[in-house]
């Protein structure tokens, strides 16, 4: 009997670690990011990966509207057509350049800092969640947390709203490569007229607006 229980006890501790590992996974990755900790990135993020989706995502929302959508009264002119052009490849090519540059281990961690300096030092604004213990600090994260869920025993998605931009959200997702979980793939989304005009405009535009209603409200 007693092996029995003991037997069921350490199953019941598998699952929980087995749960729990890929939500300590995003937390090392978001510390290690605030820290300055390269060596943790580089070995729980596969950069190539999440450069794709990162450029994807960032793209859509840097893409000018679609000129058909916005005018409905007439067919655009040629310097209109021509302007929409550059402006896309202008927007294109400046996400291209910022995701080469800063998604990799170093880089990433310098976002981070160049973000927390312009809160703070420039618009002189202080994250309350600093001073909290960490237990408080989890339960901050997860408030913002809107979707975690295993899509397979190798694949967890969970999207997170922006602590400071409540219209956009991270969704990430990790893959359990051998006995580690690693962060494979970073999509940005936010509203924006170019997005309403797409196909899925209307289910995102829903999705973020769900993301922005707190949990003890639904």
């Amino acid at each position: 009997m007693r092996g029995k229980l003991l037997a069921v006890m350490l199953v019941v501790a598998g699952a929980l670690a087995y749960i729990a590992a890929p939500f300590y996974t995003a937390w090392t990755i978001r510390d290690a990011a605030k820290n300055s900790k390269p060596s943790v990135l580089a070995t729980s993020v596969y950069w190539p990966t999440v450069k794709v989706t990162l450029k994807e995502s960032l793209k859509k929302i840097a893409t000018p509207e679609p000129l058909l959508a916005r005018s409905t009264s007439k067919r655009p002119g040629l310097m209109s057509r021509m302007w929409h052009r550059v402006k896309t490849s202008l927007g294109r090519s400046v996400v291209n350049r910022l995701v080469d540059s800063y998604a990799n281990p170093e880089g990433f961690a310098k976002v981070f800092s160049y973000g927390r300096t312009y809160r703070t030092q420039i618009r002189g604004w202080k994250d309350p969640e600093e001073s909290l213990p960490l237990f408080a600090r989890i339960k901050a994260v997860w408030a913002r947390v809107r979707r975690a869920e295993f899509k397979s025993w190798t694949r967890f998605e969970l999207d997170m709203v922006d602590k400071f931009e409540p219209l956009r959200m991270y969704c990430g997702v990790l893959e359990l490569r051998g006995f580690r979980w690693m962060l494979t793939e970073v999509r940005v989304l936010q509203t924006g007229v170019q997005q309403i005009a797409t196909n899925g405009g209307r289910q995102l535009l829903q999705r973020i607006k769900t993301a922005a209603v707190p949990r003890t409200a639904r």
